[in-house]
């Protein structure tokens, strides 16, 4: 026990001689001799001014130190406050051993208060780059050139002129740095908005010069905290033009992004190459700290490369996963000329679109047309389906880019679109879609849209072809089982102008040709329609009908629509059409004609019209073809109500041809009707008055 004893206080008497030495020591470092190279280094290497006129006190014990107070360091020129940070008080700890042997490295830096102002001009030059072209070989401590020969303050030295202070070394080897109780305040000298965040806490640690250095932040963006850890390596040599090898995380807002690799000029924020990873359970925490709303995607997935930098980055082996959807492809962004441009190749096995919207707007979406087809009340309060509001078309004048996306499934709506093929090139505000093809309930669309927002009034183009769309689907994955089956044909050529639905239907041009194979409606107004009085009479009223097929072909020209053939057919019952659809006032007035194909003809019902609102139009009997067609009843029962009994038609077109046919030969068959009536009526004038005159006579 003794010799512990003698060893315990021999080391104490150690530990009391190397910090009686290393007192010593400090109190013969002259610290303000170091206050004037300190500002004059800070000076020529930024060339803005470090005010370090504060107060220095000595701080003794195992790790001594200096400390520091009200420090300033100089704004840009331009900046909107004339410091870009301000320090309430600094602490510089030595390290003891070294400082022994008459080596000042400094061990540790802690700061408190710190106000850090980054701000960018209306140019977006930021205030962190900094001009040393006219910086001086040396400043005083006011960071301001000396005049010649200039008078040395009482007690001060200059570091270059005292030989033992210059022999002394400075090692500034960092091991450890501290800052708590600090602000850091973004502004956006463009937009003039800011952005404030608060440290709490942040440490940076280095076990050796060699080694990385650990970086742990703990601080708050508003209400939202943010905590930081991982490694940096290279610090040592930024200044120098080094390269920087990152590995750390950050997490925020229920999000975690973790970041891995190397930015070959950090100074310039050029030649990266990193890999990032983010995820989230809800990715709408975020908005607090992006400073607008964010959708709340979560959860999501997304890993990508990011490399370039500058004016140009690139993203390759990008993956995200949000939900159901997975895209993965290649980014590339040009950032600098008059307007970024973004090139693009993307595919995915699946998108769903619910999973690129937030949650809470799904029930409204439930309940609401989709976008551009409403009900929308007016002033007048009419309701409109094509909506005036703007279709958001200066979007197109911010950006160009080349997109090209290949998708196995996407889902919007509840409608599954398969083997979807995506090309557009937007180029100064015109958009081309060279490419938009998908099958479509169990059919296939291909189309080619066009929109050139360049021009003072927008135009639109939309040219393609659908072949085989069943229309029961469609309307099943809209909850609705109005229809079963009905295979549908398109084939549309059209073009508008205007900034919003409503304006283009306006001013719609072109043709729509539509024709749909069997199906069966399940409705009781259709099903009356579409029946002969025969089928009424014995069998009731349905709410179901069944149809061989329709046909129409439109002919569009400045927003109306008319028919040059319109046609259902069911087995016994043909409805031919006529009339218009209005598009810019959204009113309507279409005559049928009811046919009985199967039948004698006075077995069909009487024609009838549908008009009024789009979004409301009313069926009704038009008296007046009613009366045409009760001489055309008996038209056909003089001229060709036999031939029709025993003539089947197979096909909407061939039931129009022929439909149209009759019509003219149906004129001159009337004509002969009534003039048979006619003579008819004469003769039995005649006869009457003959048997008027033979009464006259007997009577006498």
């Amino acid at each position: 026990m003794r010799r512990v004893g003698i060893v315990l206080g021999a080391f104490v008497l150690l530990l009391v001689v190397a910090l009686v030495a290393g007192y010593v020591a400090l109190q013969q470092v002259d610290w303000n001799g170091y206050k004037e190279p300190i500002a004059e280094a800070a000076y020529e290497a930024t060339g803005r001014r470090l005010d370090l006129s504060g107060d220095l006190d000595l701080q003794i014990g195992l790790r001594p130190g200096v400390r520091l107070t009200g420090i300033r360091f100089a704004n840009a020129d331009w900046g909107t406050r004339s410091d870009m940070a301000i320090l309430e008080h600094v602490l510089i700890r030595f390290r003891l051993l070294p400082l022994l042997s008459g080596e000042l490295a400094v061990g540790r830096v802690e700061i408190e208060g710190l106000d850090l102002l980054l701000e960018t001009d209306a140019e977006g030059v930021p205030n962190w780059e900094f001009s040393v072209e006219q910086a001086p070989s040396s400043t005083g401590s006011s960071g301001e050139p000396p005049e010649d020969e200039p008078a040395q303050p009482s007690g001060t030295a200059d570091a270059g002129d005292d030989p033992e202070l210059a022999e002394r070394p400075m090692a500034m080897l960092l091991h450890h740095a501290e800052i708590r109780n600090a602000q850091v305040v973004i502004r956006d000298g463009a937009t003039g908005e800011e952005q404030r965040i608060a440290i709490d806490r942040l440490l940076a640690q280095a076990e050796a010069r060699e080694l990385p250095l650990r970086l742990e932040l703990e601080a708050r963006y508003g209400d939202s905290p943010i905590q930081l850890k991982g490694e940096v390596e290279g610090l040592p040599e930024l200044m120098a033009g080094g390269s920087l090898d990152l590995d750390f995380s950050v997490e925020a807002g229920g999000a975690q992004l973790a970041v891995l690799g190397n930015i070959g000029e950090p100074l310039a924020g050029t030649d990266l190459d990193l890999d990032l990873e983010l995820t989230s359970h809800a990715l709408g925490g975020l908005s607090a700290l992006a400073g607008s709303e964010i959708p709340d995607l979560g959860p999501l997935r997304i890993e990508l490369n990011l490399s370039g930098g500058g004016a140009r980055y690139e993203i390759r082996d990008l993956a995200v996963e949000i939900g159901s959807t997975r895209i993965g492809g290649l980014v590339d962004a040009q950032l600098d000329g008059d307007r970024p441009r973004i090139d693009a190749w993307l595919t995915a096995p699946r998108i769903d679109a619910a999973d690129l919207t937030d949650p809470s707007a799904q029930e409204a979406r439930r309940v609401r047309p989709a976008p551009g087809i409403q009900l929308v009340s007016q002033s007048s309060g009419k309701q409109r389906l094509f909506s005036e509001e703007p279709l958001g078309l200066d979007g197109l004048k911010t950006v160009d880019a080349a997109v090209r996306l290949d998708a196995e499934k996407l889902v919007a709506n509840a409608n599954e679109l398969e083997q979807l093929g995506l090309e557009l090139v937007l180029e100064a505000a015109r958009l081309d879609i060279s490419e938009l093809a998908f099958g479509l309930a169990g059919g296939r669309v291909d189309a080619r849209v066009q929109v050139d927002a360049s021009r003072p009034t927008p135009t639109l183009s939309l040219v393609g072809k659908a072949r085989g769309v069943s229309a029961g689907r469609l309307a099943a994955s809209a909850g609705s089982e109005v229809i079963e089956d009905g295979p549908v044909d398109l084939d549309f050529d059209l073009r508008g102008r205007g900034a919003s639905l409503a304006a283009i239907m306006a001013s719609l041009d072109g043709t729509f040709e539509v024709s749909m194979g069997r199906a069966i409606l399940r409705d009781e107004y259709a099903a009356m329609a579409l029946s002969d009085l025969g089928s009424i009479v014995s069998q009731g009223l349905s709410d179901e009908a069944e149809l061989d097929c329709i046909y129409g072909d439109f002919r569009i020209a400045k927003g109306v629509a008319r028919p040059e053939g319109l046609v259902v057919h069911l087995g016994s019952i043909a409805l031919f059409g006529e009339g218009k659809i209005d598009l810019g006032r959204e009113r309507m007035k279409l005559e049928f004609d009811r046919q009985a194909q199967e039948v004698a003809a006075s077995g069909a019902l009487p024609p009838f019209t549908l008009k009024g609102p789009l979004a409301d139009p009313s069926p009704g009997i038009d008296t007046s073809a009613l009366l045409g067609h009760v001489v055309d009843l008996g038209a056909d029962l003089v001229g060709s109500s036999e031939k029709r009994s025993h003539e089947t038609v197979s096909g909407c077109r061939q039931l129009l041809a022929r439909y149209q046919r009759e019509q003219d030969e149906r004129g001159s068959t009337a004509d002969v009707a009534r003039k048979a009536a006619s003579d008819l009526g004469d003769k039995a004038g005649k006869t009457g008055k003959k048997i008027a005159d033979k009464l006259k006579g007997w009577l006498r």
